[in-house]
């Protein structure tokens, strides 16, 4: 738990700590292993597993449509067990915020109906549910009170790691999630950053996921793209949303009725050339530049795909 300060909200004090006191704070909110799970987490966690998984497919597979080609070679890789306890990094193109959750939870094709078995003690359940890492201003902050408590219990028991974007590859974050994929988890981030702005773009990504692969070089990469999410979520998406009937831009938070791509590619590692790379900067870049290739096929096959 954090720590109490009397008479005055933790936050302040937040802001006057080093970025590595407050991931510190921060990360005693999500680094649980499943042995130290209580059992009211589990039913927390079962429960916000559940919703969220019910959620997704609400709106990626009744209220629009959604292909996936190559969904295997995400669904014969999703539990830890049958890749050999070897993590797993997952990693696409991202054009607007509910990319994740929403594009990895129609993956899952259902599997969240199966979070009750965390309750009696199936860690496999909790352990094949990805750790994403998310910027911290954005997902465990809220200048309201309120929301700001809302926002750090929910993401805090959803496997969200806390990031600070520009503040280097050492931080606490970083060397966790390294942590995880060592361990054989599953990890899912966004190799560019951030989001894209220009439909069919992908930016160059960056250092942080090669220095993931270069300190797990064990660690199976599957690389997806997908398109269509940015027409769903048009608010602050990577395309501006066109009214058919009016011409405007459409503001709405939510759009029906349409199609979206995912394309997923044959799983790979980079085991036998990152292990003969010096720790550094310019490798690292060089690793994400891989991984961005395979991306960027899928990424393209799927705008293709949708149109």
């Amino acid at each position: 738990m954090l720590k109490k300060y009397k008479n005055s909200d933790p936050d302040e004090h937040f802001a006057k700590r080093t970025n590595d006191d407050l991931m510190d704070l921060l990360s005693q909110l999500w680094i649980k292993s499943p042995e130290d799970i209580s059992y009211v987490d589990r039913i927390t966690f079962a429960g916000l597993k559940t919703i969220s998984g019910m959620v997704c497919d609400l709106i990626t597979k009744v209220l629009n449509e959604t292909h996936i080609k190559g969904h295997h070679f995400f669904l014969d890789n999703l539990d830890k067990v049958r890749r050999g306890g070897k993590g797993m990094l997952t990693t696409s193109n991202h054009s607007t915020y509910p990319d994740d959750p929403f594009i990895p939870g129609a993956l899952l094709n259902g599997q969240y109906l199966n979070s009750w078995k965390i309750l009696f003690g199936d860690n496999s359940e909790y352990e094949n549910w990805k750790w994403t890492p998310a910027e911290k201003r954005n997902f465990f902050y809220h200048k309201n009170k309120k929301l700001r408590r809302i926002f750090r219990w929910f993401f805090g028991r959803t496997k969200t790691v806390p990031i600070l974007r520009g503040q280097g590859l050492n931080q606490i974050a970083q060397t966790q999630l390294e942590s995880f994929l060592r361990h054989g988890d599953w990890v899912h981030v966004f190799g560019e950053g951030t989001r894209t702005r220009k439909h069919g773009k992908l930016r160059k990504f960056k250092p942080g996921i090669g220095k993931l692969i270069h300190q797990a070089p064990q660690t199976l990469i599957v690389p997806f793209g997908h398109d269509g999410l940015q027409n769903v979520t048009p608010l602050g998406s990577a395309a501006e949303v066109i009214d058919d009937r009016t011409g405007e831009v459409d503001k709405r938070i939510l759009r029906t009725g349409q199609r979206i791509q995912i394309v997923i590619g044959e799983p790979f590692t980079l085991t036998s050339i990152v292990e003969k790379m010096d720790p550094s900067v310019e490798n690292y870049l060089e690793i994400a530049e891989m991984i961005r290739t395979r991306v960027a096929e899928c990424h393209q096959e799927a705008i293709e795909l949708n149109k």
